[in-house]
């Protein structure tokens, strides 16, 4: 990634002549000393450059108003470069940070100028639980398309992981003989990244499903060995290079294409399998659940990614059915028509 850079001397104080991008390389500067994670400093540098300088980068920072808030908005919502109404409300709030951060240098900003600004609207993201038989429907088709890439079906559906870490996945950090598999880094544009959180960083015991498929996978696309042990990324090119975000993205859409899933069906999906599977086996206490999901907060687990079982695949209630006398055999069993 090209990073923002220019001469700065001491530190920033208010100035009625300092411009935005003033105040946004101090903020870049800000959120390193103070050790923020390298991946939201990322975002906001991106935010800044693609979209938030090219717009008001020469502007003298006192001169902002509510207006140019809402003017903001409506040039992101027209960009061409954001696709979804989604990315423009992330890319927002990049400058409600910029704009909090003019203010905390003691620059006297209206009160106003980014309070109560309308968002896109944007429909609240549905999972999609996927059946066993479908996600190895879609591992075939990927087997088919890009056999490299099929692995990464696998370690989404059976170890939960993130796309950064499918492609971050190296094979020092599997222990095939003892059944373990460490995450603790990703690839976020082609670089090494920090995890998302701390809770996501984990040493998971595989299921030997998911053991026997790497092995499978290292005979079929041997890695170079050091000390006798595979090394390099589990998930790669022909040439042993990691595969990028594009590339899995692409593979992707065409494999949940040619399943013939549900066309909004994305690779996050496999990790809600992979924590509804735990989370409904019975087999796993909550906490449990929690840990293996390596998320930092119960919620977050049980409300966004443990969905409950398809109605279809459970048990029919039929308690309605007796306490309203319809106690018969074929209204019990379930064999009601309609007219």
């Amino acid at each position: 990634m090209r990073h923002i850079s220019a001469p700065l001397s001491g530190d920033s104080s208010a100035d009625d002549s300092a411009t935005v991008g003033h105040y946004a390389l101090h903020l870049l500067r800000r959120m390193r000393q103070q050790g923020r994670r390298e991946n939201t400093i990322n975002l906001l540098e991106r935010h800044l450059r693609l979209y938030i300088l090219p717009f008001a980068g020469k502007r003298v920072a006192s001169s902002l108003r509510r207006p140019d808030s809402l003017a903001f908005m409506d040039h992101l919502l027209a960009h061409p470069r954001l696709h979804a109404p989604r990315s423009a409300n992330v890319c927002f709030q990049s400058w409600v940070t910029l704009m909090h951060h003019i203010t905390d240098e003691g620059v006297a900003l209206p009160a106003n100028v980014v309070s109560r600004i309308a968002r896109a609207d944007v429909p609240r993201r549905t999972a999609t639980l996927l059946s066993p038989e479908q996600i190895k429907t879609v591992a075939s088709v990927m087997r088919c398309l890009r056999p490299r890439y099929s692995i990464a079906v696998w370690l989404g559906a059976c170890a939960g992981l993130r796309k950064g870490e499918l492609l971050g996945l190296k094979w020092e950090h599997v222990d095939l003989q003892r059944g373990l598999l460490t995450v603790q880094e990703q690839l976020q544009f082609g670089r090494t990244a920090p995890l998302k959180s701390k809770a996501s960083y984990a040493t998971l015991a595989m299921d030997y499903f998911l053991t026997d498929k790497l092995v499978e996978h290292l005979e079929e696309f041997p890695s170079p060995t050091q000390g006798g042990d595979p090394a390099g990324y589990v998930l790669t090119e022909a040439d042993g290079k990691p595969v990028s975000k594009g590339k899995l993205d692409g593979q992707w859409r065409r494999a949940v294409r040619d399943s013939g899933l549900p066309s909004c069906t994305r690779l996050t999906d496999l990790r809600v399998f992979y924590i509804s599977t735990l989370a409904n086996s019975n087999n796993h206490s909550p906490k449990k659940v929690q840990k293996l999901a390596r998320h930092a907060f119960m919620a977050h687990t049980w409300d966004l990614y443990a969905l409950p079982p398809l109605a279809d695949t459970m048990d029919r209630v039929s308690d309605f059915t007796i306490a309203f006398g319809e106690d018969d055999e074929s209204a019990v069993s379930g064999s009601v028509g309609l007219d």
